[in-house]
């Protein structure tokens, strides 16, 4: 499967701006024979939007515009970071979410379990964390898509002691082909070399290749 790692920067709360980077990127990775391409956490609102994820209206135009951006997924399929909805009233309504578009729809792929609760993140105020692990069939292949410290286990995260991938045997479980790492995490002087150790040694425990994409930079690890 040809993959494209879409490593762009985007503009809280500008969701015109960042749909149309979204959707120009599609359509470039499509003209070159990709068959799935793969946007950064959170990146239809931007990073971090903060208090912005109180306000109904902004999570409103953050649904819209990944809806547009699915009308475009034709011949090629995205997986693009954003907001979905809880059906639970007793809970906080939002979760932190990877979306899979393909062929015009728009299918909820996975929600943040690890939430950062750090630094720019308090991720705790917004979301809730998920405590189950979907898998995507695409062109023959299994995907295992997980957000931000889902992967790293970064230890100022938020631990939801009730589900972590590598628990009972869950994410073998499901015999994926490979593993993709959507992530929004801020610069860092000398951080880089940090977190391809830590990439590297999840997809050495996890015996997987593992694509990783952050808002900023990018890499595969096999």
């Amino acid at each position: 499967m040809k993959i494209a790692l879409a490593q762009l920067n985007y503009t809280v709360g500008d969701f015109e701006g960042n749909k149309n980077k979204i959707i120009a990127a599609i359509k470039s990775a499509r003209a070159k024979g990709a068959e799935l391409i793969v946007f950064s956490e959170l990146a239809i609102c931007g990073f971090p939007p903060l208090d912005l994820l109180l306000q109904e209206k902004f999570i409103k135009k953050c649904l819209l515009a990944l809806n547009e951006i699915a009308a475009n997924c034709y011949e090629i399929a995205a997986i693009v970071g954003g907001l979905s909805n809880s059906n639970d009233l007793n809970e906080k309504k939002l979760y932190n979410s990877a979306w899979f578009l393909h062929k015009g729809k728009t299918i909820l792929a996975a929600r943040k379990t690890q939430l950062a609760n750090h630094d720019v993140f308090f991720e705790s105020r917004y979301f809730q964390p998920s405590q189950s692990l979907n898998m995507i069939e695409h062109n023959g292949k299994r995907l295992a898509i997980t957000i931000g410290d889902d992967l790293q286990f970064n230890e100022t995260a938020l631990y939801n002691e009730n589900f972590t991938l590598q628990q009972n045997g869950k994410l073998s479980k499901h015999n994926p082909d490979f593993l993709v790492n959507i992530s929004a995490m801020p610069f860092a002087h000398d951080k880089h070399n940090e977190r391809k150790q830590i990439i590297c040694q999840k997809a050495k425990e996890l015996d997987l290749p593992i694509f990783y994409i952050n808002h900023r930079f990018h890499l595969l690890i096999n």
